[in-house]
This record gives C-alpha cells, sequence and structure tokens, in this order.
C-alpha cells in the first residue's frame, strides 16, 4: 500500500512539473521495492522529463531486466531506453529499440 500511495503522489507531482519531487517520492517506493518494474520504469520517465538520458536509460533497462517481457511496461521500457538512445546519439540503438517496443506487444492468437 505504501508504494501505490508514493506512486500516486508521484504522478500528481510529475503532473504538476514538480520533477524533482516525483523522483524524490519514487526514491522512497524504490527502497521500499527496489525491484519494482513500474516504480522503475516511472523513474526511468521522469528522468526522461529532466533530459537526464544517461539516468533514464539506466532506470529503464533496470526495469525491463525485472519485469515481464510482454505487455505495457515492456515496451514502455524499449520506448524510453530508444528516446534515451537517440538523445545520447546512438540513432541505430534508438530504431533497434523501438523495434522491440512494438514486439512487446503481444495479441492472444485469432480464435481465441
Amino acid at each position: 500500500p505504501a508504494v501505490g500511495a508514493l506512486l500516486e503522489d508521484a504522478g500528481r507531482a510529475e503532473s504538476d512539473g514538480q520533477y524533482d519531487r516525483a523522483a524524490m517520492l519514487l526514491e522512497r517506493a524504490l527502497r521500499i521495492q527496489p525491484r519494482n518494474p513500474e516504480v522503475l520504469q516511472r523513474m526511468a520517465e521522469v528522468q526522461l522529463s529532466t533530459g537526464d538520458y544517461e539516468q533514464a536509460l539506466n532506470f529503464a533497462v533496470r526495469s525491463y531486466d525485472v519485469g515481464p517481457r510482454v505487455g505495457e511496461i515492456c515496451s514502455r521500457n524499449w520506448r524510453t531506453i530508444g528516446v534515451s538512445r537517440e538523445n545520447l546519439g546512438d540513432s541505430s540503438g534508438s530504431r533497434e529499440a523501438l523495434q522491440r517496443a512494438r514486439t512487446c506487444m503481444v495479441t492472444k492468437p485469432q480464435g481465441m
């Protein structure tokens, strides 16, 4: 419950453009659950918003490493990695990451 409340507060802070506050709240959440892929990805997105592309990349990679290989978080991981790499001057790495983001969105087989 504590992590959920911290995520909500961080979301409000981020929406208000208070990225330092959002990062502080997410750091607290990470002290409670250091391997939570949602918290790691949210921190990556906050770092992306502040222009700290190296940190955004690091948090997104950590989130992917501990998170699911399909679905929304996976796709957000790779999109964040792609934007970070592009801003760090790695255009080919960015294209590869954005391609991988698409593979995260798996649909169920037809006829089910």
